[in-house]
């Protein structure tokens, strides 16, 4: 299966998209909370967390494209997610975000860790079949 198709990837490429939308301002007016985000945050935390979720698609590549290394790049996505999780917090508890764009945020990241969760237990459970 292409990783494109992947609901995983789908979801992880739609949060990334929403987070690069909200940075970007490409949200609708109503709402966005301050009318400018101050450059330390768009460009530092934001950034920050935006990185992350591109990172964690290149992992999922590599858990799709390497039944070895499956694991491993599985649990480097969660670990990148829980640093997105938690930044995407900081942002909405310091009103840089409304309540209902985290809120859209954090499902997105529970979405997609549930999904990995899965398939990595999946992954270990296969694992311990074949030995």
């Amino acid at each position: 299966m292409l990783t494109e198709d992947l609901q995983l990837y789908r979801d992880t490429y739609k949060l990334s998209e929403v987070l690069l939308k909200y940075q970007c301002g490409g949200i609708p007016k109503g709402d966005r909370p301050h009318p400018k985000m101050p450059k330390c945050v768009k460009h530092g935390i934001f950034q920050q967390t935006i990185d992350k979720t591109l990172s964690a698609l290149d992992y999922i590549y590599v858990a799709n494209s390497n039944k070895m290394a499956r694991l491993h790049a599985l649990g480097m996505y969660l670990e990148l997610l829980g640093g997105a999780r938690s930044r995407i917090r900081l942002i909405g508890e310091m009103d840089f975000i409304t309540a209902k764009q985290q809120t859209n945020l954090m499902f997105l990241v529970d979405k997609c860790a549930k999904q990995a969760t899965a398939w990595r237990k999946s992954t270990q459970s296969e694992s311990r079949a074949s030995l």
